[in-house]
C-alpha cells in the first residue's frame, strides 16, 4: 500500500512548475502586504483555496490568479525568496529533480531590470539546492503569449 510517507520517501522530477504559481500561501499575503497588492483574503487556508482554482470558468479567471502573484514578484528579495521556498518545498516533497518555468518579463514590470531578476531567481534556486540534498534544477525562461489581465 502505497501511504503518504512512502510517497514523499519515493524519488520525483518535476517537469514543469511555474515560479509564479508555486508560492506559499503564508509569503504571498506577506509580499502582498508589503507590495500593497489586495488578496481576497488574509487567512492562509482561504488563500491557499482561492490560488487553488476549483471551479473557475475560463482561463482568463484562472490567470487573474497569476497577476496576484506577478504583482508581488517585483523586487530582488520577492523573486529570491520564492525561487528558495519553491526549491525547500519540492525537496520536502522528495523532488530530485525540478524544471522551474517562469517568463522573466513579467517581474520587470516594477522597474527592475531583466539582469536583476535573474540573478535575484538565480540565488533562489542555488540558495534552496545547497539547502538540501542532491535537489538539481533547470530553468526555463518563457515569454508571455498572452498578457496578464490587469487587476
Amino acid at each position: 500500500m502505497l501511504s503518504p510517507e512512502l510517497l514523499v520517501r519515493l524519488p520525483k522530477a518535476e517537469l514543469h512548475v511555474h515560479l509564479d504559481g508555486s508560492l506559499r500561501p503564508a509569503t504571498l499575503i506577506e509580499l502582498a502586504q508589503s507590495a500593497k497588492v489586495n488578496l481576497p483574503s488574509k487567512d492562509p487556508v482561504e488563500v491557499a483555496r482561492f490560488m487553488k482554482a476549483d471551479g473557475v470558468r475560463d482561463l482568463a479567471e484562472y490567470l487573474e490568479r497569476f497577476a496576484l502573484t506577478i504583482a508581488v514578484l517585483q523586487t530582488p528579495e520577492a523573486l529570491e525568496r520564492v525561487a528558495y521556498e519553491m526549491v525547500v518545498d519540492a525537496g520536502a516533497d522528495g523532488v530530485r529533480h525540478l524544471e522551474v518555468r517562469y517568463c522573466p518579463v513579467l517581474s520587470c514590470t516594477g522597474g527592475l531590470a531583466m539582469s536583476e531578476v535573474l540573478a535575484a531567481i538565480g540565488r533562489g534556486l542555488r540558495r534552496g539546492e545547497a539547502s538540501r540534498v542532491a535537489l538539481p534544477h533547470r530553468q526555463r525562461y518563457r515569454s508571455p503569449r498572452r498578457r496578464v489581465p490587469a487587476r
